[in-house]
C-alpha cells in the first residue's frame, strides 16, 4: 500500500511539474478559438481560462459563450477540455473529451410563410409549408462532426419563434462518442413539448450510415403545430401522445423511420367549436430519398370517429406527381361524416360527398387521389372511391330522395356515384342500381 501511494505521489508530481510546460496557455487559447470557428463558424468569449491537473490534465473555461451572429448563442457555465496526452509532447494540442456543464442554447427560429397576427380561415398549404421548412433548414449554420468525445450535463435549450412562442428543453443530458468509423450518441431531455425524450443511436461519420431510436412520452405538439402551420383554420387544443421511432440511414441519401404511436385523446378547435378524436393508434413508415418522400400507414385505428385505415402518400422531390391511397374498413359513416364536415367544412368536394352519404356501415373502402400539386387532390375528378355499404343512408339532392337501408357495392369516378347490386329503400319502395352525379347539380339516373 505504501509503495502504491509513493508511485501515485510521484506521478502526480510529474503531472504538476511538466503539464504547464507541455500545455501553453496561449497555445490553448488560440487553438480553442480556431477549432470553434472552424467547426461551427462561431466566436468564443470567456471570463477565465486555467489549467487543472486532477484527475487528469485538462483546461477549465469559466463563463464561456459561443455565438453565431443572427443565428444562435450558447452560454456555458463550465467547459472542460481534456487533451490527448501524446500529441502534447510534440507541441500539439488535440482534444480528446469536451465536457459542457450547465450550457444554455438559445436560437430564434425563422418565420414560415407570411406573418399574420390572426389565424387565417383558409386551410394550410402543405407544399408552401414544406418549401418554407426546406428553406429554413438550408439557412441553418453548417456543422462539422468534431473528432472528440462530447458530454453535456444539465443543459437547456430555448427556441423562440417569430411570435414569441418558446420551445424549451430542460435537464438535457447528452453524450457524443466518436471513434474512427463509428459515432455513438444519446440525448435525454424534458420539455414543454413532451414529458420525456430519449434518443440514442450510432452512425458512420464518413457517410452518415447508421441507425437510432427515439422514444417520446406524453408528446404535446400544440405549440409546434401552431408554428409549422400558422395559417391553419383549426388548432390543437389538447393531446398526449406516446411515440417511438426507429430510424436508419443507408449512407446514400435514403432515410427511413418506423413509427409507432398512441394518442388516447386529441382535441381540435375548429373556429369556436371543439372536435374530439379518441383512441388513435398508428403504425407506419416514412422514407425520404433523392427521388422524393413516401409515407406508409400500416395501420391507423380510431375509436371515434370509428374507422380502421391503411395506405400511403407519395410525392417527388419537386412536390409534384402526388399520390394518395387509403384503404379503410370497419367504418361508421355517420361519425366520419360529422368529423369530416367539421374539419373540412369549406371544401366543396367534402360537402358534396357527405351531402350524399349520410350514414351507414362501410365494411371496406378504397380511396385513390392523384395530382400534380396538393390542391389537385381536392378536385372530384382526381378522386376514385370504391367500397361497400350496409344499412346506409344516402340523399340525392337533385331528386330530393332519401334512400335508407342501402346495401351493396358502390364507386365514385369523375364525380359520379355508381351502384352495383345496390339495394335501397325509399319509403316502402325498394330499388336497385343507379348513378348519382356529385356536385351542385346532383342527380339520380
Amino acid at each position: 500500500m505504501f509503495k502504491f501511494l509513493l508511485v501515485l505521489t510521484f506521478l502526480a508530481a510529474i503531472i504538476v511539474v511538466f503539464t504547464p510546460k507541455l500545455i501553453n496557455l496561449e497555445m490553448v487559447k488560440s487553438n480553442i478559438k480556431e477549432r470553434i470557428s472552424s467547426d461551427v463558424g462561431g466566436q468564443l468569449t470567456y471570463r477565465n481560462l486555467k489549467l487543472s491537473y486532477f484527475t487528469r490534465p485538462h483546461v477549465v473555461i469559466q463563463k464561456a459563450k459561443i455565438s453565431i451572429p443572427d443565428s444562435f448563442t450558447i452560454d456555458i457555465q463550465w467547459m472542460r477540455i481534456y487533451p490527448k496526452i501524446l500529441p502534447l509532447f510534440a507541441g500539439s494540442l488535440e482534444f480528446a473529451v469536451v465536457r459542457l456543464d450547465y450550457a444554455d442554447y438559445s436560437m430564434k427560429l425563422p418565420q414560415l410563410g407570411e406573418a399574420e397576427s390572426q389565424p387565417s380561415e383558409r386551410a394550410p398549404a402543405f407544399d408552401e409549408t414544406v418549401r418554407s421548412l426546406t428553406e429554413a433548414v438550408r439557412s441553418l449554420p453548417e456543422f462539422k462532426l468534431p473528432d472528440v468525445n462530447l458530454r453535456l450535463k444539465n443543459g437547456r435549450v430555448n427556441l423562440i419563434d417569430p411570435f414569441g412562442r418558446k420551445f424549451m428543453l430542460r435537464q438535457v443530458q447528452a453524450a457524443y462518442v466518436r471513434n474512427n468509423d463509428k459515432l455513438d450518441f444519446s440525448v435525454k431531455a424534458k420539455s414543454n413539448l413532451w414529458e420525456n425524450i430519449d434518443i440514442n443511436g450510432s452512425i458512420d461519420p464518413s457517410n452518415f450510415k447508421g441507425l437510432g431510436h427515439v422514444k417520446l412520452s406524453r408528446f404535446r405538439p400544440q405549440t409546434l403545430i401552431a408554428y409549422l402551420f400558422p395559417d391553419s383554420a383549426f388548432k390543437i387544443n389538447e393531446t398526449r401522445a406516446n411515440v417511438t421511432i426507429d430510424f436508419s440511414s443507408d449512407g446514400a441519401g435514403t432515410i427511413k423511420a418506423d413509427v409507432n404511436g398512441a394518442i388516447p385523446n386529441l382535441e381540435l378547435m375548429v373556429g369556436q367549436e371543439m372536435l374530439a378524436i379518441r383512441g388513435s393508434r398508428i403504425q407506419g413508415t416514412v422514407q425520404v430519398d433523392k427521388k422524393g418522400s413516401r409515407i406508409t400507414i400500416k395501420e391507423l385505428v380510431l375509436d371515434h370517429p370509428q374507422m380502421k385505415l391503411a395506405g400511403f402518400f407519395a410525392v417527388n422531390d419537386q412536390l409534384q406527381n402526388i399520390e394518395l391511397t387509403v384503404n379503410g374498413s370497419q367504418i361508421d359513416a355517420d361519425s366520419v361524416r360529422q368529423t369530416a364536415l367539421k374539419l373540412a367544412g369549406d371544401s366543396e368536394t367534402i360537402q358534396d360527398l357527405f351531402d350524399v352519404i349520410r350514414g351507414g356501415q362501410v365494411p371496406w373502402i378504397t380511396v385513390e387521389m392523384r395530382g400534380q400539386k396538393i390542391a389537385d387532390l381536392a378536385e372530384m375528378n382526381n378522386i376514385v372511391v370504391k367500397g361497400r355499404m350496409t344499412r346506409g343512408k344516402i340523399f340525392i339532392p337533385g331528386a330530393e330522395l332519401d334512400l335508407k337501408d342501402v346495401s351493396g357495392d358502390a364507386a365514385i369516378t369523375e364525380g359520379i356515384l355508381h351502384g352495383d347490386k345496390l339495394i335501397a329503400r325509399v319509403g316502402n319502395t325498394q330499388g336497385r342500381n343507379g348513378t348519382i352525379t356529385l356536385g351542385p347539380k346532383c342527380r339520380r339516373s
